[in-house]
C-alpha cells in the first residue's frame, strides 16, 4: 500500500493521493517472487493456505494443480507478487493472492492485471484472499466457453476509462465524506472502499460476457476442498 502524508489533503493534494490510489488498482506485471519452501505446507488445502495470507502484510501467492495438490508459493512485496513463468504453463491450475489490508483496511478484489494474466493460459481459478471489512475472497473461475483472447481486448480497451472511473470515484467519496465531518483517515477508508468497489463492479459486468465467472464471497464458506 501507499506510505500516505495526511497533510497532503486538500484539493490538489486528494487529487494526487486518487491518480495513485487507481494506478494501484490496475496491479503490475512483475514484482518480486521469491520461492517459499512449502516442505512444512505441502499438505495444506486451499483453505488452508488461504488463512495463511490473508493476515500478512505482504503478499504471497501460492498454485494448486488440478488435483488441487499444492505445488509452489513466492513472497512478494506488500502490494504486488511477481508470478514465475512456469506456472503459467500449468493447465487447469488454481493461483491464489492475499491481497494485505494496508492502511485502508481494505485489500480489495482482483486487478485488471491479474484477470489478464488468467486469461493469458489455461489456468481454473484465480483468486485474491483478504481480510478487510465485508471482504473475504474474490474468483475468476474458467468455464468450457471462457474466451481469453477476447477478455485480453477487453482489459485492454477498458483499462484506461476504469482507472479514471476509480480516480475520480475516489476523490469524490473522500472529500463527501470530509464535508459530512469525518475525520481524515475515514475519509480515506470510505475512498478507498468505494474505489475498489468500482472495480469489483465492472468484473461482475464483465467477466460473464466472456464466458468466465465471477464470484466475490464475504464471509466463511465451505470450501469442499
Amino acid at each position: 500500500m501507499m506510505q500516505i502524508n495526511i497533510q497532503l489533503f486538500g484539493g490538489r493534494g486528494v487529487s494526487s493521493i486518487a491518480r495513485r490510489f487507481a494506478s494501484r488498482q490496475m496491479g503490475g506485471n512483475g514484482g518480486k517472487a521469491i520461492p517459499i519452501d512449502i516442505s512444512k505446507i505441502k499438505d495444506k488445502t486451499l483453505s488452508g493456505i488461504e488463512d495463511r495470507i490473508r493476515v500478512l502484510q505482504h503478499e504471497e501467492a501460492f498454485i494448486f494443480d488440478n488435483n488441487d495438490k499444492l505445488v509452489a508459493g513466492v513472497s512478494g512485496g506488500n502490494s504486488s507478487v511477481g508470478i514465475p513463468n512456469d506456472w503459467k504453463n500449468m493447465d487447469g491450475a488454481t493461483v491464489t493472492h492475499g491481497h494485505p489490508t494496508g492502511k485502508y483496511g481494505y485489500g480489495g478484489t482482483l486487478s485488471p492485471a491479474d484477470a489478464y494474466m488468467m486469461a493469458s493460459t489455461q489456468w481454473k481459478e484465480i483468486r485474491a484472499a483478504a481480510q478487510g471489512q465485508g471482504e473475504f475472497n474474490y474468483i475468476m473461475r474458467r468455464t468450457a466457453s471462457s474466451d481469453n483472447a477476447g477478455l485480453r481486448d477487453q482489459i485492454a480497451k477498458d483499462r484506461g476509462i476504469l482507472e479514471d472511473t476509480v480516480k475520480k470515484t475516489f476523490s469524490a467519496e473522500y472529500m463527501n465524506a470530509i464535508k459530512a465531518g469525518k475525520s481524515k483517515i475515514s475519509a480515506l477508508k470510505e475512498a478507498a472502499q468505494k474505489g475498489r468497489g468500482t472495480v469489483d463492479l465492472y468484473w461482475k459486468r464483465t467477466l460473464p460476457q466472456y464466458g468466465f465467472e465471477y464470484v466475490s464471497r464475504n464471509r466463511r464458506y465451505k470450501y469442499e476442498r
